[in-house]
């Protein structure tokens, strides 16, 4: 039985090496294939170049694409939950016969890049004519105004302060912009209820970085606000997951136990938009913009140098 199991597997030797050949090629591509559409990076199927406000996150197309029910309006709207609270608010849309403005994506195609004009939109910059073609009649002031530059007074999402009667009620409040001047920071006292760390001013002699840490750096440590009011090198210098593991650079989760506020804004921002979705920071070169191919990542060091950092203009 044997001798004739390992004749056949030699008379059929070609053939199987071809099938094996053929199978082992075939799971490879998948493996390749899943992995490029269930992994990080899926932007080999995105169908057209992303524009300028979501081209930092088109390597997640799960962040806004919902599959097999395209683009839902709840994913718009966690990142701009505030765009619709004006004249033009759904409500508002739904009593015209133009339902399809209700949906973000029929003005601001993700995709569409190559005809997308400011701020990623796609329409006709004359759109405001279908809802407004008699506005000289109700309001002379607008007589011989090309529609074309509505978008020069008005925000589409954000029009109120321009509304008449907000004018009107508002035309006699007192000038602030001749008294106008830099609100009082206050954030020592905000840190003071944080029980973590006593208001105690600290010099080198206090500090706890290892030895072979950051010691070297305390005496820029020891002349900034965080070594005047009691932060020591380990609280910034901790991985956030673990405990008394030294690291040399802190990211924005080290700094969210004091300045949550301050990261909660950076994150939302384009500067932090690609941590937040999970990815690698944002860095130099991958701006469309026109910026210095240094590769720096983009994370609270860029603008706050770690111990020489300082808000003076």
């Amino acid at each position: 039985m044997t001798e004739k199991l390992l004749l056949w597997f030699w008379m059929n030797s070609k053939r199987l090496i071809l099938w094996s050949s053929w199978i082992l090629v075939t799971l490879i591509l998948l493996i390749l294939f899943f992995d490029s559409f269930l992994g990080t990076d899926q932007t080999f199927l995105l169908p057209g170049k992303t524009t300028d406000g979501h081209y930092q996150i088109e390597q997640k197309c799960e962040r806004c694409h919902t599959p097999f029910n395209g683009i839902k309006e709840k994913a718009c709207l966690e990142c701009h939950e505030n765009t619709l609270e004006d004249s033009h608010s759904k409500d508002k849309l739904a009593e015209t016969e133009m339902t399809y403005t209700q949906k973000c994506y029929y003005c601001h195609p993700p995709h569409r890049d190559n005809i997308a004009r400011k701020m990623g939109v796609t329409i006709s910059s004359n759109f405001c004519k279908d809802c407004h073609q008699n506005i000289a009649e109700e309001r002379p002031s607008h007589d011989n105004i090309s529609f074309q530059t509505c978008d020069n007074c008005h925000n589409y999402h954000d029009n109120t302060a321009l509304n008449e009667k907000f004018l009107a009620n508002n035309l006699h409040q007192f000038n602030t912009f001749e008294i106008s001047e830099i609100p009082q920071r206050n954030f020592l006292e905000i840190y003071r209820k944080n029980p973590k760390y006593p208001v105690i001013p600290l010099t080198m002699k206090d500090h706890d970085a290892p030895e072979g840490g950051y010691s070297y750096r305390g005496r820029d440590w020891e002349g900034t606000s965080h070594a005047k009011v009691g932060v020591n090198c380990m609280p910034c210098h901790t991985e956030p997951e673990t405990e008394n593991t030294w690291i040399d650079s802190a990211d924005h989760r080290v700094c969210e136990d004091c300045h949550e506020l301050e990261v909660a804004g950076f994150l939302q921002g384009k500067h932090g938009i690609r941590i937040a979705e999970g990815l690698s920071p944002m860095t130099t070169d991958q701006a469309r913009l026109a910026m210095k191919p240094i590769h720096k990542a983009l994370n609270c060091q860029s603008c706050h140098e770690a111990h020489e950092f300082s808000t003076s203009p």
